[in-house]
């Protein structure tokens, strides 16, 4: 029996570039369209792919486990030395105290690279975002909510 398969790896490894090319086009040219089907997806199959994700990684945990601790030791030195220079970088000057009951777990948050205030763990955990700049904002008007103060306008000037 014939095996399509193969023939379209082959065909693909021949082809790449120029499929790539193409792929690279009709986005550019249909992107509102193709974020469209892409959205519709998603949400289609939100719950198959967080199945998927989750038996994936109850059957592979090992491996996956595995293969964080490898790129950590690959990059040891980088992730140190990005470490360092944020701690370098970052103050840890308390502008209040912890008036929180015990029961409550708080994080010291940066409204500042220099200023810290407590906050909630489950409240600052919920304003993470990769870009510290919007994680501040987002975690600065939770602060807003907490204690009624802008620490933003606060610490300006």
């Amino acid at each position: 029996m014939y095996d399509n398969r193969k023939s379209c790896k082959k065909y693909y490894s021949k082809n790449r570039e120029k499929i790539l090319e193409k792929r690279r086009e009709y986005y550019s040219n249909n992107k509102q369209k193709v974020l469209d089907y892409s959205r519709k997806y998603y949400q289609k199959n939100k719950s198959k792919k967080i199945q998927y994700r989750q038996e994936y990684y109850k059957n592979n945990k090992d491996k996956i486990l595995n293969a964080k601790k490898q790129y950590r030791q690959r990059n040891i030195d980088n992730i140190l030395r990005l470490n360092d220079l944020r701690k370098r970088r970052l103050k840890r000057i308390k502008v209040l105290n912890n008036f929180f009951p015990m029961e409550v777990k708080i994080n010291w948050h940066h409204v500042n690279d220099m200023f810290v205030v407590p906050i909630p763990y489950e409240t600052h955990k919920k304003t993470f975002v990769s870009d510290r700049e919007e994680h501040r904002e987002r975690a600065n008007l939770w602060m807003y909510y907490l204690y009624g103060i802008d620490f933003k306008r606060l610490l300006s000037d």
